[in-house]
């Protein structure tokens, strides 16, 4: 016989707490067996206990993979701007703008090279009209700075074949081959596998917008963002190597520098003439007071650096820069 005495279904707190004996003297479960009994407590209150501890870890496990994967989302969205912050920061704490305008500033390079770097001078192409330096903005999908405008109606870059820069090593390019490069860039990028696509994106994708001013022929050099303001560093020097930069709050503090640089002789003609002998720590100087570097010191060295380098390379040789540098960065 199987009962389950005068109540059924229903348990007073005495009768739960007393599951092997009787409650006020009386018998709560009577069997002839107890094989429907789980330790004194009927199967279906056992089930119902279980039932519920499982409902609070499931809802636990829940909340916990929801935080997981809003987490993950989070960081998914916030990647590009992590990795173009920690590839290529913002400056802080520039230093005060030249006040002389960029037509001054212009007149006074001139002037200086004449008379220091005449040869320097005779390497300089003609200046662009403003007609034609619109129409390559147009092509090249940018605008450049009214300084920057400035400076190619001044004269038009280097000849490729000049051993000549305007600086050390640095040649100033012609506006027509910085539409190029970033032309073929964007082309041979296009073209890469993918896996080379992404590790682009990653690790150099941040220079897409760089308008390429004057190049040391190893892809680095002085450039031009003009998806940024002066207040933000939209002139500035860079080396992949070590991720080393120098910003300028405006344009015209790097004419004044170079300016400075001829006009006290820190940067001067070779005993030949087919190339620029520089005083670095001298040079250093005029572009600490002048210009922001990016934490790490001095400018990482270079050896063998010469113009002759650009010429040979080309512009292929700025793609393969590009793709150096990921690498580079990749391993730092």
């Amino acid at each position: 016989m199987d009962c389950l005495g005068a109540k059924s279904g229903v348990f007073s707190e005495s009768e739960i707490s007393q599951p092997n004996g009787a409650a006020n003297g009386s018998q709560p479960f009577c069997s002839e067996s107890n094989s429907n009994i789980i330790g004194g407590w009927p199967p279906s209150l056992t089930f119902t206990l279980g039932t519920h501890a499982m409902t609070r870890k499931r809802k636990v496990w829940m909340i916990v993979a929801g935080l997981a994967v809003g987490g993950l989302a989070a960081l998914i969205l916030a990647a590009p701007a992590l990795q173009r912050s920690f590839f290529y920061p913002k400056p802080h704490n520039l230093p005060p703008v030249v006040s002389q305008s960029v037509e001054q500033l212009l007149a006074h390079l001139q002037a200086s090279l004449e008379t220091n770097a005449a040869a320097v001078v005779r390497a300089l192409q003609p200046g662009l009209p403003e007609a034609q330096i619109s129409a390559l903005e147009a092509q090249g999908g940018f605008r450049l700075s009214d300084d920057l405008r400035a400076f190619y109606r001044w004269h038009n870059g280097m000849a490729t074949n000049s051993t000549l820069g305007l600086l050390p090593g640095q040649r100033f390019l012609p506006l027509e081959q910085c539409i190029g490069e970033r032309v073929v860039t964007e082309q041979q990028t296009s073209a890469a596998p993918s896996a080379q696509r992404a590790a682009f994106a990653v690790f150099a994708g941040h220079r897409k917008s760089w308008v390429h001013v004057l190049d040391d022929g190893a892809g680095e050099g002085y450039f031009y963002d003009p998806e940024r303001t002066d207040a933000t560093g939209a002139f500035f020097y860079h080396m992949a190597e070590g991720g080393y930069y120098i910003w300028f709050p405006s344009f015209r503090n790097f004419l004044s520098g170079v300016i400075e640089c001829y006009d006290t002789r820190c940067v001067r003609l070779s005993a030949d003439g087919k190339s620029l002998d520089e005083d670095t720590p001298q040079t250093e100087k005029i572009w600490l007071r002048l210009a922001k570097t990016s934490e790490g010191g001095a400018r990482p060295r270079r050896a063998n650096q010469s113009v002759e380098r650009m010429a040979a390379g080309g512009c292929h040789s700025q793609i393969r820069a590009l793709w150096a540098a990921a690498i580079a960065h990749f391993f730092r």
